[in-house]
């Protein structure tokens, strides 16, 4: 395992305060911050039960690992799943389960935006097969319930409603470190916020959009390989600002640089070591270092191998009819 050479001062700092992570729809499993996975406390929400089970039993399959860069689900410090949904009120709402496990929503499909689309399993997937009504409960709600006074991590990709999720919550204006979430540019579910909403939102509350990995779309069923292809959504990672932290919150602080670095933002992860007071120099040295020499794979080289597999696989299909 890569994290058998972690610095020791990162768990020698977090195994009696570990990283606390809400993962906001965990239809598939939870993999996000695998080499930290001994130092965090896992909370995951998902309102379908059928995939609760396969949680709990981590029942999951390999396509879903892959795409996600990982051989086997992590085994975090803790883990708790709660069988309902995120919502902007709490109470009850309309779980809508489409064809595709990763689609459904508690939105309804926008039929009108993906008849528009190429017709293709992704967008079959959208047909929502079945309705079921489940529990709904605010952040806010959840973090006083919980006695909860600040989460290092939130992972939300809830298809379409992580606006209102946000929106709705005071927890997260001065309670969250790093918020990553899906975020569409084009509104595949009926009312649904997308990405200049929530960052104009987080932006308000004092947070900086510091990475866009970006998922297209097509219309056609041709591949045009010159062509530049529509943005489709995105996922968008806002870290909490520097300036917003109070300066006796040095372990928030360096949690949140461990967990920027384990995101591979090495460099801003060691501007903000710079301003942690908590471990010497010669630690900040050694975590840089570390992660420097992680085997993150580079945005570079990640859109590189997506295209070469995506060419690979339609190539022949330059002579299909539209």
């Amino acid at each position: 395992m890569w994290n058998n050479n972690r610095p020791e001062i990162i768990k020698e700092i977090l195994k009696d305060s570990p990283i606390d992570f809400i993962d906001v729809g965990t239809s598939g499993g939870i993999t996000d911050l695998s080499g930290l996975s001994d130092l965090m406390i896992c909370q995951g929400f998902e309102p379908n039960i059928n995939e609760i089970s396969k949680l709990e039993n981590k029942q999951t399959n390999q396509s879903y690992l892959k795409k996600r860069g990982v051989k086997k689900l992590p085994n975090y410090k803790s883990k708790k799943f709660y069988p309902y949904a995120l919502s902007s009120k709490d109470g009850h709402g309309t779980l809508y389960i489409t064809r595709s496990q990763g689609t459904s929503s508690m939105l309804k499909p926008n039929t009108e935006v993906l008849k528009n689309l190429r017709q293709n399993a992704w967008i079959n997937g959208f047909e929502v097969i079945k309705e079921e009504k489940v529990k709904t409960v605010t952040l806010d709600t959840f973090f006083n319930k919980n006695n909860l006074t600040h989460i290092d991590f939130i992972k939300l990709d809830t298809q379409g409603t992580e606006y209102d999720i946000l929106k709705c919550s005071k927890t997260i204006e001065n309670n969250v470190s790093v918020i990553k979430t899906e975020a569409e540019i084009v509104q595949l579910y009926e009312n649904q916020g997308l990405l200049h909403d929530i960052s104009n939102l987080l932006y308000e509350k004092g947070y900086s959009l510091i990475n866009l990995d970006l998922k297209p779309l097509f219309h056609l069923k041709n591949t045009f390989p010159k062509s530049y292809n529509r943005l489709g959504w995105v996922d968008a990672i806002f870290i909490r600002e520097l300036k917003n932290w109070n300066c006796k919150e040095q372990l928030t602080l360096f949690k949140q640089a461990i967990i920027i670095a384990e995101l591979g933002f090495v460099d801003l992860s060691g501007y903000l070591l710079k301003n942690i007071n908590i471990i010497k120099e010669s630690d900040k040295y050694e975590i840089i270092k570390y992660y420097g020499n992680y085997p993150h794979t580079s945005i570079k080289k990640r859109l590189m191998i997506k295209t070469a597999k995506y060419f690979n696989n339609k190539l022949f299909s330059f002579f299909k009819k539209f």
